[in-house]
Formats: structure tokens, C-alpha cells, sequence
């Protein structure tokens, strides 16, 4: 079974939710390799900004 690119992209990102923050963050960190750190530093933005949009909809928030 082949997955389309778009397949690809969305089980990636799922995955990639489920992920420790801090561990993309140390990835990000201490990675020499440009690009790699590059992707890290995406995907540590993708999940903190998805993580942070979930807490903002919650109906049961409060305001200070």
C-alpha cells in the first residue's frame, strides 16, 4: 500500500502532535546539521501552535 503525498503529510503531523515538546525543542537545539534543525524548529512551532489554538477554543477557560 502506497500512501499520497497529502496521506503522508497528515499521519505525519498526527504522529508528530503525540510527540514530548521538549524533546523537539532539545532536537532543535543541539542539531549542527542546518536543514534537520530547520524541520525540528518547524515542527516544534506546528505542535505549539496547534497545542496552544486547542487551549484558546476550550469553552471552559477562564478569563483572568
Amino acid at each position: 500500500m502506497t500512501l499520497t503525498q497529502q496521506e503522508f503529510t497528515h499521519q505525519l503531523l498526527k504522529l508528530t502532535q503525540s510527540l514530548d515538546i521538549n524533546l523537539l525543542m532539545n532536537a532543535a537545539s543541539y542539531e549542527s546539521d542546518a536543514s534537520q534543525k530547520a524541520v525540528f524548529e518547524a515542527l516544534y512551532d506546528y505542535v505549539l501552535d496547534t497545542r496552544q489554538r486547542t487551549l484558546i477554543a476550550r469553552k471552559d477557560r477562564t478569563a483572568p
